[in-house]
């Protein structure tokens, strides 16, 4: 009897498959990393992913130092079960298809290991091992939602209400000058509406002296008037 329940098992575990979770471009993929050994105490950790698809964001370990690519173990105790974690970014740009991030182990062995100890061994794995890319990644079914209107349904009141315009933001049409005067805009910040032109009143000239010849003992020097804004010369 208990070896139809465990042959039952095994046949159920082989028919069980983990789904791959789809992503959208611009989502954050959260990656656990674990390890399997019975002995080792020190290992390095290198992963691989799809650079066109997956950009590094960061990553943390519980049992040593983490960077990009790398994982660097080391504890006093046998290394086991989840290590740390990697978190990636889909690129905008990535293409829908299933991508693999994989990872390695190298560098494995036991503190006090010699030469007629037997080598430590692990092994790693990260889960998801693989990612699904969608233009637009499904969200889950929210039987609280309610259903989208349909064409004939009436349209919601709240549509047809028009903007407050509570925030509005000043926009220089024209600038003014010095014998010009100039205007600008309020514009609501939501619908784009003008909800206020204004005119910016002429800045005046700014007449300022200029030598433009400098006064000698056998001659008299020469000085102009000049606007510090448009340039004219008074003379």
């Amino acid at each position: 009897m208990k070896k139809l329940v465990l042959i039952c098992l095994v046949l159920l575990s082989l028919l069980i498959v983990l789904p791959t979770l789809a992503y959208a471009p611009g989502d954050t993929v959260t990656v656990d990393v674990s390890v399997n050994s019975k002995d080792a105490n020190f290992a390095v950790l290198t992963y691989t992913y799809d650079t066109a698809v997956l950009a590094y964001d960061s990553a943390s370990c519980s049992t040593g130092q983490a960077s990009a690519g790398k994982f660097s173990l080391a504890s006093d105790n046998v290394l086991n079960g989840k290590v740390g974690t990697i978190t990636f970014k889909v690129l905008d740009d990535a293409k829908e298809g299933t991508y693999e991030i994989a990872i390695s182990a190298s560098d494995v062995f036991a503190s006090g290991e010699g030469d007629d100890e037997p080598v430590a061994t692990l092994t790693a794995s990260v889960s998801p091992s693989s990612i699904s890319v969608e233009s637009s990644a499904s969200e889950p079914e929210n039987p609280d939602k309610p259903d989208d209107p349909k064409p004939d349904d009436p349209a919601d009141p709240g549509e047809d209400e028009p903007c407050a315009h509570e925030k509005t933001v000043e926009k220089v049409v024209k600038e003014a000058k010095c014998e010009e005067a100039g205007e600008k805009q309020l514009v609501c910040g939501k619908c784009g509406e003008v909800v206020k032109t204004e005119e910016i009143p002429a800045l005046s000239h700014d007449f300022k002296w200029k030598t433009v010849k400098e006064a000698t003992a056998e001659a008299e020097g020469l000085r102009q008037s000049v606007c510090s804004r448009c340039g004219k010369v008074v003379k």
